[in-house]
């Protein structure tokens, strides 16, 4: 599923038009963006937790050609399903 069709159905099923959907839909990305910027959790009840996880700059080392160099610092983002969605997706 694409984007365009991920906010119709959300459009279709809340009953609002496209442009507020997609207008939600970018603040939601910015807050969530915002939020892992500074390494903070995201939680939704019953649906789950984004876990932000910062990696520190390290020394790398290229296999095929042994040269090392200096990786800036990442941040991840993961999932952590809540129990009743998973168990809602087992059914």
């Amino acid at each position: 599923m694409d984007n365009r069709t991920l906010l119709s159905r959300v459009a279709k099923a809340t009953g609002a038009d496209a442009r507020t959907t997609s207008s939600m839909a970018e603040a939601l990305t910015r807050l969530m963006a915002d939020s892992a910027a500074v390494l903070d959790n995201v939680a939704i009840p019953g649906f789950g937790t984004f876990v932000a996880d910062k990696e520190d700059e390290h020394v790398g080392t290229d296999p095929a050609t042994g040269t090392r160099s200096l990786m800036p610092p990442a941040i991840s983002v993961q999932f952590r399903a809540a129990t009743k969605l998973r168990k809602s997706v087992a059914k």
